[in-house]
């Protein structure tokens, strides 16, 4: 018996680094997962990988900076699935697609719009797109990833900092938004170390929130 067992839950940017990791350890724990990236290739490696070893996946391509791409992931899923019992909002602009890491004078308009397209704005489709199949069955999980980063700052890529910061206001406003009208629960969480991209093996900083929504 696994924590997971019979739960189907998607993994955006799940295709490598820690939502690879992510994806592993739900497929561990007997769940689904639904490994979603926009690097089509690295999520159907995964979803392979976790095939292989016995365990159930599904890949879907997902630009989480587009609304219609955000749907397509949820649709895809409840084609194959018949539900969504979880959403783990890890696409990030960071380790797998390299930030600018010069100084915060240095960060051109362009670079920023990025970094908050997919780390802010993506989170919030993705959660606009996933959430009403929860709503449907009154029951789910939303997970944000944030940062450590968003509370010791640092002395380069002010955008990505800012946008894991952003993390947390998104989260606090989704729980409490939505904590007493369903048994949805939205969670942060803030990755403190991580032992290389092909590992799945990562700490974790306590659960900083966990409301229903």
């Amino acid at each position: 018996m696994g924590l997971l067992d019979g739960k189907v839950v998607i993994v955006t940017g799940g295709g490598n680094g820690i939502g690879r990791a992510y994806c592993l350890g739900i497929a561990r724990e007997g769940g689904t997962a639904v490994v979603a990236d926009i690097d089509e290739k690295a999520a159907d490696g995964v979803a392979k990988a976790i095939k292989d070893s016995g365990g159930k996946s599904l890949a879907t391509k997902v630009d989480v900076a587009n609304f219609s791409s955000c749907q397509e992931m949820a649709k895809k899923t409840l084609d194959a699935h018949g539900k969504i019992d979880g959403l783990v909002n890890n696409a990030a602009i960071f380790m797998s697609v390299p930030a600018e890491k010069g100084s915060w004078q240095e960060i051109t308009e362009e670079a920023w719009d990025r970094i908050m397209a997919v780390n802010v704005k993506g989170l919030w489709l993705s959660s606009r797109a996933v959430v009403p199949a929860m709503q449907q069955r009154k029951q789910g999980s939303v997970v944000n990833i944030s940062s450590n980063m968003a509370f010791n700052g640092g002395l380069t890529m002010m955008h990505y900092v800012t946008s894991k910061a952003a993390v947390v206001g998104f989260s606090r406003v989704l729980a409490r938004r939505r904590r007493a009208r369903s048994r949805i629960t939205s969670a942060r969480l803030r990755p403190e170390f991580l032992n290389g991209s092909s590992s799945p093996k990562i700490w974790l900083a306590p659960l900083s929130i966990c409301y229903p929504i």
